[in-house]
């Protein structure tokens, strides 16, 4: 687990373009994007995207059988992007860093009373957004440390869709 938060530090700090971003790649509305997630958790997804290159992002609900609420919040850095013949598709691989907090469902309960808290994750997703669209539809899988009593090792993934407002640069 400690490689993973290694390799994902490493990534999100390095600051150089992306490799293949030097023809001449607009990339996804900036600004704030607001939409849903299927997965853990199922429900708002939330992101800022400052530049085409990295973003903070918010995802909060419900997770699990036992219905916990719960709240994912990282910060990613794409890493690659992958172009369609014409360019009207991009579809970014990104990495991050970030935390998780996770409420017990029950506290009568006492297989899940010592499940709340907070952990740590390791998102590595893809998006998937037309050029002159403000959506995005994003996958991704985050292996995490989740601090109870005892250290777990946990896994979070989700499947969802933003609706991005502001930023973006006009041609």
């Amino acid at each position: 687990m400690m490689s993973w938060l290694a390799l994902a530090a490493g990534v999100v700090h390095a600051q150089s373009p992306l490799p293949n971003q030097d023809n001449g790649m607009e990339g996804p509305a900036t600004g704030f994007g607001l939409g849903a997630v299927v997965g853990t958790p199922s429900g708002l997804a939330m992101a800022w995207r400052p530049d085409p290159a990295q973003a903070v992002q918010v995802a909060t609900g419900f997770s699990g059988q036992q219905g916990r609420f719960a709240l994912n919040a990282d910060y990613v850095r794409t890493v690659w992007a992958f172009f369609s013949d014409d360019q009207s598709w991009i579809l970014p691989l990104y990495v991050g860093a970030g935390v998780r907090f996770r409420t017990a469902a029950d506290e009568a309960n006492e297989r899940t009373a010592d499940q709340s808290g907070l952990g740590v994750r390791v998102p590595v997703g893809i998006r998937v957004y037309p050029e002159d669209v403000r959506l995005d539809i994003f996958a991704e899988a985050a292996p995490a440390l989740h601090f109870a009593p005892a250290p777990t090792v946990a896994f979070d993934f989700g499947i969802g869709v933003r609706l991005w407002a502001g930023g973006k640069e006009e041609r």
